[in-house]
C-alpha cells in the first residue's frame, strides 16, 4: 500500500503562495489581433488607405472600390453607387462627416446621402489625384500627379505648378497637409514644398534622407513627419530630425504615419508597422500578428484601437490590452 507523505499545512499555503505571486510577474498582456477579408464582405482584400471617422466607422480604399465598416458589418461602395472611379488611392474624412475619396480618375465627395465628382471637366487640374486636404473656412486642396488644385470657398479654382524654383518643388505631388497653424505642404516625388500667405519654400532631403515622399503627418503637438523611401523625417522648426532602420524603424520606406492618443507614432512600411513613443521601438509583422508584411494605410479609433490596411490581405486590427 502507499505511504501517504504529511505535508504542513503552512507550507503548502506558501507553495500557493508562491505560484500566484509568479503569476502577476508575467508581462502584460500581447494585443489582440482581428482580421477582416472579403470573406466578410469587405470589397476587395487589396487596400489602399483606411480612416477613421468621429463615429468610429472605418472607411476603406481599395483598389476595387471603397467600404465602411460600423463594427459589425460592412457596406460597400462602386461606380454603380456614385464613386468616380473604382481605384481609390486615398480617403479624406471632414469632421462634418463628408468622406472624401481621391482616385485615378477624379475626387467623390459622399455625405451620407449624395455624391458630388469633381474631374477635369468641371475644374479639377488633372484627373490622377493622390490626396485632398482642407483649409478653414472650406477651401479644398488637390496633390495630382500634375501639379495642385485649390477649390476655394466661393468656387473658384486655382492651378499650382513648378515654375522655375519659385513655386512648387515639383509636378507630382503624392500628399498634401494643411497644419495648425494654416501653413500648406506638398510632398513630391522631389522634395518638400511650403505655402503660406501666397509665399512659397521648399526643401529638398537628399542630405537626411530621400527625397521621393510618400506621405505628411501633423502631430499633436502642430509638429511635421514626413513619411520617405527613406526613412522619416521631423521637422522641428528648421531642424530636420531623421530616423531610419538604423534607429530602430522597421524599413526606410514609410508610406503611412498615425499617431495615438498617448503620442505613440505608428509607422507603415514595406516590411511591417513601427511603434514608436519616443524612445523605444515596437515592431509588428507576420512574425507577431500580421497576415502580411506591406501595410497600405493606418488608422486610429477613438478607443486607440489601431486599424492597418495591407496590399493583399485586407484589414487587421490591432487592440492594445492595459495600454
Amino acid at each position: 500500500m502507499p505511504r501517504l507523505l504529511s505535508i504542513p499545512v503552512s507550507l503548502f499555503l506558501l507553495a500557493i503562495l508562491f505560484v500566484q505571486c509568479n503569476k502577476t510577474t508575467i508581462p502584460p498582456n500581447k494585443p489582440s489581433f482581428t482580421y477582416y477579408t472579403d470573406k466578410d464582405n469587405l470589397i476587395s482584400n487589396e487596400i489602399s488607405s483606411i480612416k477613421a471617422d468621429n463615429d468610429d466607422r472605418i472607411w476603406i480604399g481599395t483598389y476595387y472600390g471603397a467600404s465602411m465598416f460600423d463594427g459589425s458589418t460592412f457596406t460597400n461602395f462602386t461606380k454603380s453607387s456614385g464613386l468616380v472611379y473604382h481605384q481609390v488611392n486615398n480617403l479624406t474624412v471632414t469632421n462634418n462627416g463628408q468622406v472624401w475619396f481621391a482616385t485615378n480618375f477624379g475626387v467623390s465627395m459622399y455625405d451620407g446621402v449624395s455624391w458630388t465628382n469633381y474631374t477635369t471637366e468641371n475644374g479639377l487640374g488633372y484627373n490622377l489625384v493622390y490626396e485632398v486636404a482642407f483649409e478653414s473656412p472650406n477651401n479644398i486642396w488637390f496633390a495630382t500627379g500634375n501639379g495642385v488644385s485649390m477649390l476655394n470657398n466661393q468656387g473658384e479654382w486655382h492651378y499650382y505648378y513648378k515654375e522655375a524654383d519659385t513655386t512648387l518643388i515639383h509636378d507630382i505631388v503624392k500628399s498634401v497637409l494643411v497644419d495648425g497653424d494654416n501653413n500648406k505642404w506638398f510632398g513630391t516625388e522631389y522634395g518638400l514644398s511650403k505655402y503660406t500667405q501666397g509665399k512659397w519654400k521648399s526643401y529638398l532631403l537628399n542630405n537626411a534622407l530621400n527625397d521621393y515622399i510618400f506621405t505628411l503627418f501633423a502631430d499633436n503637438n502642430n509638429q511635421l513627419w514626413v513619411g520617405t523611401l527613406g526613412g522619416v523625417l521631423h521637422l522641428e522648426g528648421d531642424s530636420m530630425v531623421a530616423l531610419t532602420t538604423s534607429d530602430g524603424l522597421i524599413n526606410n520606406r514609410v508610406e503611412h504615419i498615425a499617431q495615438d492618443s498617448k503620442g505613440h507614432y505608428w509607422f507603415g512600411t514595406k516590411s511591417g508597422v513601427s511603434e514608436y513613443d519616443g524612445s523605444e521601438w515596437k515592431t509588428y509583422d507576420v512574425n507577431n500578428g500580421l497576415p502580411e508584411n506591406w501595410v497600405t494605410g493606418i488608422a486610429i479609433d477613438n478607443h486607440d484601437n489601431v486599424w492597418l490596411g495591407t496590399r493583399n490581405h485586407g484589414v487587421v486590427k490591432i487592440e492594445q490590452a492595459n495600454r
